[in-house]
């Protein structure tokens, strides 16, 4: 068998030979001839010469060793094997024999080059890739580019001058991103070649170095260039970098791509370094994150009676030396901050950061925890008065004498080991399990979001928005008093002894209660999305607008006027009652709708990384009542219309699905005679913002976002009223937005959420919203 395979190798050694040699003889004749031009005694040469590359690229490829003989592989490469007859010569295969003679140049002249080895395969292997497309491609459009690519190589190779390179190969002239792609490499080889010089890849060096945390500044220009600078790296290409996790639309409204991408760490410095962590390195560390998950199973979380031994542990140890004392008061206020204990130590650069406040005098100082949402404010001046939310920061009380523990022991350069290391010594025989800095400042979000499973209000008083993980976080609005109950609650559950047994003292828990209870009179305002308009507002723009609507849609008016006035409608009746975003044909198809279930699928998170599905949307009696409405008006329009549309937009019928969420634009003024009207500046386009705020210029407020009723609505589902409707669970909220994260979707296998409870609750807080707005339907009379 081994005798068999060495001859077979030597007569292809021999074969290749006598290919090499009858390949360099035909050189000038086959690359200034065109394929209909080869004379007899030419084509029966150049079909020799085909023959021999058939048997030569069938044993290359047969044998797997197109990498030993890449440069044979390259130029029998027109003779290898399609879906049809290989016995012919097509016109395809005699262009790709004519380019690869230019492939031949480029791979003698980096043979003249030192440790140019791997250049050369590159240029061959660059030939086969192109040529692929010619040969065995089903798409149109890369089968006309890599075409044209090789006709640029074979007019290139007939003059070989440099002016004519640079019009040749022109990026411009080019669509497809892979034709771009191979034409930028070959760019890079002329070059090389006209340098003389091959670019060696530099290794890393393998010495250690030790790690060093980036200083602020480091980090700050780090987010700065992943926020959209450009780099321009030559040959018409250039590199954009961008925070990966997060996208930004045409009204500056932010969604996250990646809802997953959380590194939870212990201490300010590593979340720093987490900022400039690659997402790949993150993406093998998500499975941290399911012990941050809210529930009582979870290790990390202590159970109250747990967490009250902890502090009892904790306020004896304060009575101890100084240094100890320190690192119990700050592990005291990680419980009620939410903040790490090591970054406590120092809490003057948290109160530099803002994310502390100092107030009051020398002699009785008062400490707050700054909740500051950082989210987009409201830009239009005009509708600043009328924002539902008037905040985008509260500060919550904190026990003052805690801080003045941490002053005095004077010790801001001690490590999370260390304190773990005091924790594991005070807890010791305490039956409290293992207790971390990491723990402690955990049940903070923890509590609040098992108690009251509203997963906003726990990331706004635990600051775990601060990198706006949750995109709800962006719409979202709670009143002040709310968040100060909810607090207040927590520092009770905390701070009460579990037992009249233990003497403890409490001065700081009552001095707490006192200040939040004179605040509770004065905390009337709202914090949240500024983008939010307030109901009165929105009620009185939808009038305007049904007014508007219901004045062009009448039979007296003109087509154009009618068609464009009620396609706007539906799109603010949509937004409004369906909580979708903003995006070009936002009314689909009527065919998308189930009327049977009163659902609608809507996948229009497109950006995202790691919610691939949509989701089911309930459909209220209102919304399903205006589009039976509105279909009924298409169809009186195309009863009236239907003839007259067929010959202006030359098809044999007109349907509803023809019309359905679509306007019409005229440049010009309104189209009167026949002419006008066939016109080509007149178009059936489909429903977009960038149409809508255009049309609605002169009834809403100049420049207001496309995305205002998907604030409204959300903060109208969180809101509770007194004496009626409830709030909406904010866990049914995310599943309605999209907000929801990775195998936790409503409607997952893995999800808690009921389907059946989730749409009829959906629904009806929906009808709500419409009721609370007074909004009528359209009447055609």
């Amino acid at each position: 068998m081994n005798m068999q395979m060495t001859e077979r190798e030597k007569r292809f050694l021999e074969l290749a030979e006598e290919f090499q040699q009858d390949y360099c003889l035909l050189r000038d004749e086959v690359v200034n001839t065109q394929f209909l031009d080869l004379s007899d005694d030419l084509y029966e040469k150049v079909h020799a010469l085909y023959e021999k590359a058939q048997q030569i690229y069938g044993y290359i490829s047969s044998t797997r060793q197109i990498g030993n003989y890449y440069l044979l592989a390259c130029l029998s490469y027109f003779a290898s094997p399609d879906t049809s007859n290989t016995q012919n010569l097509t016109s395809q295969r005699y262009l790709i024999l004519q380019a690869s003679f230019l492939t031949y140049r480029h791979y003698q002249d980096f043979s003249k080059i030192p440790k140019g080895e791997n250049k050369k395969k590159q240029v061959c292997d660059l030939l086969r890739y192109v040529s692929r497309y010619v040969l065995h491609s089903s798409n149109a459009e890369l089968f006309e580019e890599c075409s044209k690519l090789l006709n640029r190589y074979v007019m290139y190779e007939r003059s070989l001058k440099n002016e004519d390179r640079n019009q040749l190969f022109n990026i411009n002239d080019f669509q497809e991103i892979k034709v771009i792609e191979y034409l930028s490499a070959l760019l890079i080889i002329f070059i090389r070649l006209d340098d003389r010089s091959v670019v060696l890849r530099q290794r890393k060096s393998k010495e250690r170095k030790a790690l060093q945390w980036p200083t602020k500044n480091e980090v700050r220009i780090f987010r700065e260039i992943k926020s959209g600078k450009q780099e321009d790296v030559g040959y018409n290409a250039k590199i954009s970098f961008h925070d990966a996790s997060l996208h930004k639309d045409e009204d500056g409204e932010i969604e996250l791509a990646d809802a997953e991408v959380e590194l939870y760490s212990e201490d300010e410095k590593t979340k720093q370094f987490n900022h400039i962590i690659s997402d790949y390195v993150a993406h093998y560390t998500r499975h941290r994150q399911r012990r941050h998950a809210p529930f009582i199973t979870n290790p990390h979380y202590l159970a109250p009676d747990v967490l009250k031994q902890v502090v009892y542990v904790l306020r004896a140890e304060l009575f101890g030396n100084w240094k100890d004392a320190a690192i119990a008061a700050a592990c005291l206020l990680s419980l009620l901050t939410g903040l790490s204990p090591v970054a406590l130590m120092n809490f003057n650069e948290l109160i530099q950061d803002g994310i502390l406040i100092q107030k009051g005098s020398r002699k009785r100082r008062e400490y707050l925890l700054n909740l500051d949402l950082k989210i987009s404010e409201q830009k239009i001046q005009r509708l600043n008065h009328v924002r539902w939310n008037e905040e985008m920061s509260h500060q919550l009380h904190l026990p003052a004498a805690w801080f003045d523990y941490i002053e005095q022991g004077d010790n801001p350069s001690i490590s999370s080991a260390y304190i773990n290391t005091k924790l594991k010594k005070w807890l010791d025989n305490q039956f409290v399990g293992s207790i971390t800095v990491e723990k402690l400042q955990a049940q903070l979000y923890f509590h609040i979001c098992y108690e009251t499973f509203n997963e906003y209000l726990a990331h706004v008083i635990a600051g775990r928005d601060s990198q706006h993980h949750m995109p709800g976080i962006f719409y979202g609005g709670l009143p002040k008093a709310q968040l100060d109950t909810t607090y207040l609650c927590y520092l009770e559950t905390v701070l009460t002894p579990h037992s009249a047994q233990f003497d403890e003292d409490t001065a700081e828990l009552n001095i707490l209660q006192q200040k939040f209870k004179i605040r509770s009179a004065l905390s009337i305002g709202r914090i949240g999305s500024q983008l939010a308009l307030a109901p009165n507002f929105v009620q009185e723009q939808f009038n305007y607008l049904h007014k508007h609507c219901e004045e062009n849609i009448q039979k007296h008016k003109h087509i154009i006027n009618q068609l464009n006035a009620y396609a706007c409608w539906m799109w603010h009746v949509s937004l409004l009652c369906l909580t979708n975003r903003p995006k070009e044909s936002l009314l689909g198809q009527l065919d998308d709708y189930c009327f049977e279930l009163k659902l609608l699928y809507v996948n229009d998170k497109k950006n995202s990384k790691a919610r691939k599905d949509g989701r089911f949307i309930p459909l209220s009696d209102f919304f399903i009542k205006a589009l039976q409405n509105y279909t009924t008006f298409l169809e009186q329009i195309i009863e009236a219309y239907g003839l007259f549309f067929r010959q202006v937009f030359v098809k044999k019928k007109i349907t509803i699905n023809d019309l359905f969420g679509m306007v019409l634009v005229s440049n010009e003024s309104l189209p009167m005679t026949v002419k006008e009207w066939q016109s080509k500046k007149i178009k059936l386009i489909p429903l977009s913002r960038s149409w809508v705020n255009a049309y609605m210029r002169e009834i809403f407020p100049r420049n207001m976002y496309s995305n205002w009723l998907r604030h409204f609505d959300m903060n109208f589902l969180m809101h509770e009223q007194q004496e009626g409707k409830p709030s909406l669970a904010f866990n049914l909220i995310q599943a309605l937005y999209g907000h929801d994260q990775r195998d936790r979707e409503a409607f997952h296998p893995h999800s808690s959420v009921i389907p059946n409870v989730y749409v009829q609750q959906v629904r009806q807080q929906l009808l709500e919203n419409i009721k609370s707005l007074s909004i009528q339907h359209l009447e055609r009379k």
